[in-house]
């Protein structure tokens, strides 16, 4: 297994992790494998696991750019610690599993669960360079929602070098053929995926 990494003394880390969870009431239920739930509370900690995470892909030198893609987008948003729902959704969701997070609005729920997909999608993209995609995808009720979530997630997918577009009804154009994140209303989604039969949506 891989050895724990602090960016401070283990005791002190150990006893942010447990301040959060009595400050913010939060919990993780579920099935979670061998999963370490351990909230990841500092970005330099986030810096730490990334790397680690980017090292157990075996994609040599392009993998390792990763977690420096993430570290990036840290410095050039001016990112500095992350929420109690984004601390403890990191470790589960970059771990492969899934999950249902549920937290108030504005507690950042949406970084919480698109840096992930993010880093998933960046690993795939460098794993497969020429596949048409979207390698991922992520689903929204309304157009607002779906514009919202396009704007938070631009500079993040600036960083780390993916493709994103958006898609609702009331558009003139399709998304462009060679993408990396497709976000949409379900029946837009449904509209390209009958107009556009040959996209290469498998991995999403």
């Amino acid at each position: 297994s891989s050895p724990s990494v602090w960016p401070s003394s283990h005791v002190v880390m150990r006893r942010a992790v447990r301040a959060l969870g009595r400050r913010h009431a939060v919990s993780v239920r579920g099935a979670l494998g061998g999963i370490d739930t351990t909230p990841w509370v500092t970005t330099s900690q986030i810096e730490s696991r990334l790397r680690h995470a980017a090292r157990d892909l075996q994609q040599g030198w392009r993998s390792s750019t990763l977690e420096q893609r993430v570290t990036r987008f840290f410095a050039d948003s001016h990112f500095r610690s992350p929420t109690p729902i984004q601390a403890q959704c990191l470790p589960l969701a970059i771990g492969g599993r899934d999950l249902i997070a549920i937290s108030p609005t504005g507690s950042g729920k949406t970084m919480a669960f698109m840096l992930p997909a993010l880093w998933h999608v960046a690993a795939a993209r460098d794993e497969a360079p020429n596949l048409r995609g979207p390698l991922g995808l992520v689903l929204a009720p309304t157009r607002e929602l779906v514009r919202q979530l396009h704007g938070v997630v631009r500079p993040l997918t600036a960083s780390l070098d993916c493709t994103v577009a958006a898609a609702y009804g009331g558009q003139g154009s399709a998304p462009p053929r060679r993408l990396d994140l497709l976000i949409g209303t379900p029946s837009r989604v449904l509209e390209l995926c009958m107009a556009e039969p040959d996209a290469d949506a498998g991995r999403a």
